[in-house]
């Protein structure tokens, strides 16, 4: 009789075990995958950051190689000057 309840106590205590593993292992890869996608939202916006970013530096660097507009000398009317008569 005594070796009945130390078979039934060493089989719960297996089940038991492999429960309690399989719960940590449960908890651990969830745990993990919400890790992973708080890192992919994070990356996500980074990224978004550095495409703005890019596109300020083009437009400045566009910005700065135009050619700035030259003012032209007024030109010089023909015909008759007041002066000449």
């Amino acid at each position: 009789m005594e070796d009945k309840h130390a078979s039934n106590f060493m089989v719960g205590l297996i089940i038991g075990s492999l429960l309690a593993l399989l719960f940590w292992y449960w908890n651990k890869s969830t745990t993990a995958e919400d890790g992973a996608l708080d890192m992919l939202d994070r990356y996500a916006a980074s990224q978004r950051r550095v495409r703005e970013l890019e596109a300020e530096v083009a437009a400045l660097k566009a910005a700065a190689e135009a050619p700035t507009p030259v003012e032209q000398p007024a030109p010089k009317r023909r015909g008759k000057s007041a002066g000449a008569g």
